[in-house]
């Protein structure tokens, strides 16, 4: 996964740090929109895992994924915990 690569990107070559996040979180915002729960549970995890370095990018998808009518509570309380960094 792009974003779990953010943990130890520095170990990464690449021309533009900023193009990477900001092209990891476009594609987490997109996929966000998704109706499928596997998509949006792997969304979730993404952004938890960048809520420690990038929390004002990925506050609005996760606070977007909480307050969407019809989520499972499940998929709700994981959001809850991404924003709280509580993912592995």
């Amino acid at each position: 996964m792009l974003w779990d690569m953010n943990c130890g990107i520095d170990a990464f070559t690449f021309s533009d740090f900023s193009d990477h996040v900001s092209q990891t979180f476009q594609l987490l915002d997109t996929l966000a929109e998704s109706q499928h729960p596997a998509t949006l549970e792997s969304v979730i995890h993404g952004l938890g895992h960048l809520t420690d370095d990038h929390y004002p990018l990925s506050q609005p998808i996760l606070d977007r994924i909480i307050h969407r009518k019809g989520l499972p509570n499940q998929l709700k309380t994981y959001a809850t915990n991404a924003l709280q960094g509580l993912i592995q």
